[in-house]
């Protein structure tokens, strides 16, 4: 029951994002790339009790947090202060046009990832990586190389 109740959660939050990836034809990769924390949700209710400190005016009743995530050769690592969090990941399923599709392992705790462009309503896109498992969902976007 609990294996599918994360399961339908992670396919909500992959055709929501779905729904946000521009169709550029080019599919986006969690590799070799450092993810800047955006928002933890909650996936019973979608409410965000987490957010970066740049996005806090747009949820005042959520807490500040501060964590990074960076994904290379199968290993995946979610950094937070002193703590931290490390699974392995995958590739999982077929790829679909403008993302990509993972499945994580947290210790135990499965999750699924996914990875494209959002496109928001001033035109800008940025790349984003949603990870979905568990109680919750955390939204983090790809920092621009230097």
């Amino acid at each position: 029951m609990k294996r599918n109740k994360i399961f339908c959660a992670a396919l909500l939050s992959a055709a929501v994002f779905a729904a946000m990836v521009g169709c550029s034809g080019e599919n986006y990769f969690i590799e070799d790339k450092e993810w800047k924390f955006s928002t933890l949700q909650n996936t019973s209710d979608g409410k965000v009790l987490y957010c970066s400190e740049e996005l806090s005016r747009n949820w005042p009743e959520a807490e500040i947090l501060d964590m990074n995530c960076a994904a290379t050769d199968g290993t995946i690592t979610i950094v937070s202060g002193e703590r931290e969090w490390s699974g392995t990941y995958e590739k999982y399923g077929a790829e679909a046009v403008g993302t990509s599709l993972y499945r994580a392992d947290f210790e135990g705790v499965e999750a699924f990832l996914t990875v494209g462009i959002t496109e928001y309503a001033d035109g800008t896109r940025t790349e984003t990586l949603i990870v979905s498992g568990g109680e919750y969902t955390l939204h983090f976007i790809a920092l621009p190389d230097i």
